[in-house]
């Protein structure tokens, strides 16, 4: 897949994903259901694949492309 992750996009998800993914971890243990935190942890994970990758298969799915052109 073409990249479609740009910088600006990148930096956010780079904070927000790794965030998520700790809280999801911190509150699975006391959770009465595990799935709201597992949720987390599954966006904060995807999150943090399209840093590293630069490819948001959502992005492409809907037309967004915020990674430069070139």
């Amino acid at each position: 897949m073409q990249e479609n992750v740009g910088g600006a996009e990148r930096a956010v998800r780079a904070v927000v994903g790794p965030a998520l993914l700790a809280w999801g971890v911190v509150l699975l243990p006391e959770a009465p259901s595990p799935v709201p935190p597992v949720a987390l942890i599954v966006m904060g994970a995807l999150l943090s694949e399209t840093v590293i990758t630069k490819v948001c298969p959502a992005s492409a799915l809907v037309g967004v492309n915020t990674a430069a052109p070139g």
